[in-house]
This record gives C-alpha cells, sequence and structure tokens, in this order.
C-alpha cells in the first residue's frame, strides 16, 4: 500500500513537471506564490515559528506588520525554490543569465591549489540553483549533501534534476563516505548546515540564544586543510 502511495505521488509530480515545462516561466513563478500565499495561511503552526524566530532576529527594530510580510514572503520564496527545482532543465539553460556570478573567479582560485574546497550556505533564496551555478562556474566534480527523501521514486527524480544540473548528491545513507571521497580527490563539496545538529552540536551564541550548531564544516576543513 505504501509503496503505491509513493508511485501515485511520483505520477502526479511528474505530470505537473510536464505541464510546468510546457508553459511560460511566469505562469510556473505566479503558481510559486499562490501555493507560498495558500501554505502562510493554511500551516498557522509553522507561521508561529516562523514569526517567533523573526522577533528574536529583529526585536523591536520591526513592528509586527513588517514581520508578517517577511514570513509570507518567505512562504513565497520556498514555494518558488521547490517549483524551480520541478523545471530546472528550463532554468539550467539560463543559469548565468538568471544568477549574478559572485566571487566565483576566487572559488576557481582555491580549486586550482589543490586542497580541495568546503563551501557552505543555509536555506537562503534557492538553494538549488546556487548549487548549479556553482558547478557550473567550477567545471569540476561538486559532490554536495543532500537529505534522502521517504519517497523513493520521487527522491531518484530529485537526485536525477541535481545530476542535470552538474552536482553529484551524497544521499543520507551514504553522504559521509561520499564527501570524504570527494574531498582526499581534493574535490569540491557543498554542505547547506543551517539546522539543528541535535547531539552533535556545537552550541553557540546566536542572535542572544543557545543554537545548536553543525560542527561538520569545520572539522572537515581541519581534517583535510581544505579551505572553507
Amino acid at each position: 500500500m505504501k509503496n503505491t502511495v509513493h508511485l501515485l505521488a511520483y505520477i502526479l509530480l511528474r505530470a505537473i513537471c510536464g505541464v510546468l515545462m510546457l508553459l511560460p516561466l511566469g505562469f510556473s513563478y505566479g503558481l510559486a506564490r499562490f501555493l507560498g500565499n495558500s501554505a502562510c495561511h493554511v500551516l498557522r503552526y509553522r507561521r508561529q515559528v516562523v514569526l517567533k524566530n523573526l522577533r528574536i532576529a529583529f526585536g523591536v527594530e520591526m513592528g509586527e506588520s513588517q514581520l508578517e510580510k517577511i514570513a509570507a514572503e518567505s512562504y513565497r520564496q520556498i514555494a518558488m525554490s521547490f517549483i524551480e527545482l520541478l523545471i530546472a532543465p528550463k532554468l539550467y539553460t539560463q543559469i548565468q543569465h538568471i544568477l549574478e556570478p559572485k566571487h566565483f573567479s576566487l572559488i576557481q582560485r582555491l580549486l586550482q591549489d589543490g586542497k580541495g574546497l568546503i563551501t557552505v550556505s543555509g536555506h537562503l533564496g534557492n538553494w538549488e540553483l546556487q548549487g548549479a551555478a556553482a558547478a557550473t562556474a567550477m567545471s569540476a566534480p561538486f559532490t554536495v549533501a543532500a537529505v534522502q527523501q521517504s519517497n523513493p521514486y520521487i527522491d531518484r527524480f530529485i537526485t536525477r534534476r541535481r545530476n542535470e544540473m552538474g552536482m553529484q548528491v551524497a544521499g543520507t545513507k551514504a553522504a559521509m563516505k561520499l564527501l570524504l571521497k570527494a574531498l582526499k580527490n581534493k574535490q569540491a563539496i557543498g554542505l547547506v548546515a543551517d539546522q539543528n545538529a541535535g547531539r552533535d552540536a556545537v552550541f553557540v551564541d546566536f542572535f542572544g540564544k543557545i543554537a545548536a550548531t553543525q560542527p561538520g564544516p569545520a572539522q572537515l576543513a581541519l581534517k583535510f586543510k581544505a579551505p572553507l
């Protein structure tokens, strides 16, 4: 039964992808805004978490109405990132026009030093397209860590999308092995390391709160003497 549900969800997703690939980009972004606005109003609990974090970050600098606008925009941005992943083949051909490259010459120079490279980002903007742009700029193998989806069909689909954009994916189960292999081969890896690190965390002050921070990027940089 579970496998049937996974398969049906995958078929639905592929059907949506097929339609979006045929339609103008403006329609896709309009759909993303609609989905983001809907999620903002429907997912009330998560919205309160977003607002709580914004209050921690901005304190009394912003009024409640301004924080509400930022929260709503964050939902729209997440929806847009999801839609952009679905239509990635269409966007990838225009990647240099969509993203303004900055510091890519530095990335290329660091790779030429032959020590590998560790790139770290948070869930800011579209991290999928950021990874694609970085892979394009490097013109070299770029391995990214990714959480595996519970639906194996969708997981393989998303992995293919990332492969098409020049990224080699290190899924949850084999992540460390593949990341270590890439660094041993003096290649670049990409990590999105802004979530709760749990028991393995280093606890640091962040906006006046003790945050469970990922130590992995720094540990890898020290172990392999790779620039971070």
